[in-house]
């Protein structure tokens, strides 16, 4: 733990930090995302005793947040088009509006686009070591992370 403390004091301004909210039922939950995304950008509300953060660390003081939005969506025969409440008010969560379905313009995002578009720094090392130990993949031979690294 102290190890711990000692990182996030250190580098606490270099963390990139998102929140994903998953729902399936669209309608129901879009209004939930779209307030707590305004909560935390606002950072806290001074004169009513809400804060963002805890002994001096708030998230006002790292490199990024974001909070995202992802859904199957579950309503049955439901079209979604840009113009419906529902999809209004996750446009413009700071880290987008995702589902299990492709990407249809100023709708929603497909959910394969959620890392690129969030986490791109902590996840492109990852990726790319994936995608260069493919070609060599041996299923008989157990590959360990430093070997895809």
């Amino acid at each position: 733990m102290n190890a711990l403390n000692f990182l996030a004091s250190r580098d606490f301004q270099q963390y990139e930090i998102g929140i994903i909210q998953c729902k399936t039922n669209w309608n129901d939950n879009a209004q939930i995302p779209m307030l707590w995304d305004m909560i935390y950008s606002a950072g806290g509300f001074r004169g009513r005793n809400i804060t963002i953060g805890k002994n001096g660390y708030s998230i006002q003081n790292i490199h990024q947040f974001t909070y995202s939005f992802v859904t199957v969506p579950s309503n049955q025969n439901q079209i979604y088009s840009s113009n419906q409440v529902a999809v209004k008010r996750v446009t413009n969560l700071s880290g987008g509006n995702y589902w299990g379905q492709p990407t249809e313009q100023h709708v929603a995002k497909s959910i394969k686009e959620i890392f690129t578009n969030n986490f791109n720094n902590g996840t492109s090392g990852i990726r790319n070591g994936i995608r260069n130990a493919i070609p060599e993949f041996n299923p008989n031979k157990v590959l360990s992370y430093f070997d895809i690294i």
